[in-house]
């Protein structure tokens, strides 16, 4: 909408333009998830607005008296709701997510939008617009670009580097310029191709009459990618090449995965020192301690301790000098090497004896600390000590600052493990509520409905997969049944999906109208099921539901490898005898046939 604003309409074509495509209703001024609907190319005013509801929000809440970590839970709660987002803390970040990758992620969301259904009214305007002479994988930004097309662009130029293509029936796949030869990588073929070949589509090197790959073609063509190709299961029946998304599962775009992404690349283009390796999960955020005490542990690490080596650095003129012995005040020396610190460490009640002298760095402490075990008489139990130490020496440095009260070494260690105690105790109330999974009811079957019991079987080594599948009656007599085994299958997912394939063709052959398929593979089940994508078998799932069309009534289920076993004896039969005639022949299929 904001794009459309950027053209001089008149009223009169504006009016024909609104009853053409049923507008009832005029926007432009609202908002949508919080944000205006349209802006023009002054957008510091707009998004005031956003700042200010943070700041109003933030201030409705009394800080004066909450801790670093209850600040922090505020804070996120607040923007949360807005929302804004947040660093992972296994990054050594509090939870505030880096926010210019982070919109990125989110713009490339559009873009993807773009990428899977360009047939949808939001594409045929942008591209229609902005993507005259050159398509929208390629079109470049230009300086007149308008600030939400500008958006949309940097949200594509995230998605190229992890971006493939799932082969259909490969009428719309550059063989040279698309990435479509992995599932894991966005890999082309390498060339330079001779120019009778430039142009070629991947459907080239397919067969007319079996859409199965044309191994002659290829092997002229791309010798050295033809295991590769092999792999892969273009559709038999016209299924359209699809963009994919390599980092997920699902192979669909997620704002996760795209921010990671984005993380990953700015990391690889910086250029400045690494900070110390912290193990930030297994070291800070899951000990068992007080969040308190775990947002206290990442401030030192952080360096974001108003120490006076800290203060230094950042030019604030402060005295650097310690409140205790006068020496400047380092991370190591407050907490360490101090003579007040030896004598608190000397007095903490771990099983063996610590030299504080010797500990060299903060960090590299941090993992070791978690094997000091405290003697059983403090009460302490399985959790560290070793936080509530360094905390009770920090707040016994900041009361002789600010208050001008002074502890003894044991008082400190006494009030130490005092809170340490008191908050092991009050752990022991919090309940642990687990989720009870209860599966759906499946609705009955008609009363003719025939049972299909498939299995695939799978050989790494030769990358053959066996198929077999038994028909049988709802009273257990068996109907008819079928074998086969193919080459160049590359996972036991492929094999599965190959044998539920084939028995569904087969059914549609003997005359079944109503089946209900049984298999072992959850993953393909869950699938099919739920019109789930996944690249490895892209073109066998569009198969598979093409083929399920033409069934009167069809339902597939999971069943467990022990009530598979006559079709599984079937699969791997047809695989034992291809393996065995390989050594004979170089056979592309072995079809044993219906048995």
């Amino acid at each position: 909408m904001m794009l459309i604003e950027e053209i001089l309409i008149n009223d009169e074509y504006w009016m024909i333009v609104k009853s053409t495509l049923g507008i009832e209703k005029e926007g432009g001024q609202e908002k949508y998830l919080g944000l205006p609907e349209s802006f023009g190319r002054r957008k510091k005013d707009v998004f005031t607005l956003i700042v200010d509801r943070i700041r109003q929000r933030s201030i409705k809440y009394s800080s004066r008296f909450l801790s670093s970590a209850g600040k922090l839970t505020m804070l996120k709660s607040v923007l949360s709701a807005i929302p804004t987002y947040a660093i992972a803390k296994e990054q050594g970040g509090l939870g505030f997510r880096e926010i210019q990758s982070f919109n990125d992620s989110l713009l490339a969301k559009i873009s993807w939008r773009i990428f899977q259904n360009p047939s949808c009214l939001l594409s045929k305007i942008l591209i229609g617009k902005y993507c005259k002479f050159q398509d929208f994988l390629h079109v470049p930004i230009k300086t007149s670009t308008s600030h939400g097309w500008r958006g949309i662009l940097i949200g594509r130029d995230l998605l190229v580097h992890q971006l493939g293509r799932a082969i259909g029936d490969g009428q719309t796949t550059s063989l040279w310029n698309d990435p479509w030869l992995s599932l894991s990588t966005p890999l082309r073929p390498t060339g330079p191709p001779r120019s009778s070949d430039k142009d070629l589509l991947v459907s080239d090197i397919l067969l007319d009459h079996s859409r199965e790959w044309n191994r002659e073609k290829i092997s002229e063509i791309l010798p050295f990618h033809l295991e590769e190709i092999q792999a892969l299961r273009p559709s038999r029946n016209g299924a359209s090449d699809s963009f994919i998304w390599l980092p997920t599962k699902s192979r669909e775009y997620s704002v996760k995965s795209g921010y990671h992404l984005a993380m990953e690349l700015k990391e690889t283009q910086n250029l400045q020192q690494p900070q110390p390796k912290v193990n930030w999960n297994a070291d800070i955020w899951q000990i068992k301690a007080s969040p308190k005490m775990k947002v206290f542990l990442w401030k030192i690490v952080q360096e974001a301790l108003p120490l006076g080596e800290n203060l230094l650095n950042r030019g604030i003129m402060e005295n650097p000098c310690c409140v205790h012995c006068g020496d400047l005040e380092t991370t190591e020396h407050l907490f360490f090497h101090c003579s007040f610190a030896q004598e608190v460490w000397k007095l903490a009640p771990f099983s063996i004896s610590i030299d504080p002298l010797l500990i060299q760095s903060f960090t590299s402490t941090l993992p070791i600390a978690k094997t000091w075990i405290c003697l059983p008489p403090t009460g302490v139990g399985s959790g560290t000590l070793f936080p509530w130490i360094v905390w009770a020496l920090w707040k016994t440095r900041n009361q002789l600052i600010f208050e001008e009260r002074t502890f003894t070494p044991a008082e400190t260690m006494i009030k130490a493990t005092v809170e340490a105690k008191e908050w092991q105790l009050a752990q022991l109330g919090i309940n642990v509520i687990k989720k009870i999974y209860i599966p759906n009811s499946r609705t009955r079957d008609p009363p003719n409905t025939i049972d299909c019991f498939t299995d695939g079987s799978w050989t790494e080594e030769h990358r053959i997969g066996g198929l077999g599948w038994i028909f049988t009656r709802a009273t257990g007599e068996r109907l008819d049944q079928g074998q086969e085994a193919e080459r160049f299958v590359s996972s036991p997912l492929m094999a599965e999906a190959l044998a539920i394939r084939s028995a569904l063709n087969h059914a549609l052959e003997i005359g079944i109208a109503c089946i209900h398929l049984k298999s072992d593979a959850q993953v393909l089940i869950r699938a099919i099921s739920s019109q789930e994508q996944i690249s490895e078998i892209y073109g066998i799932l569009f198969d598979i539901n093409a083929l399920a069309s033409m069934f009167t009534s069809i339902s597939f289920s999971f069943i467990s490898r022990s009530e598979n076993s006559l079709a599984d004896s079937l699969a791997k039969d047809a695989k034992s005898r291809l393996v065995a005639l390989i050594s004979q022949r170089d056979p592309l299929v072995f079809v044993a046939g219906n048995v």
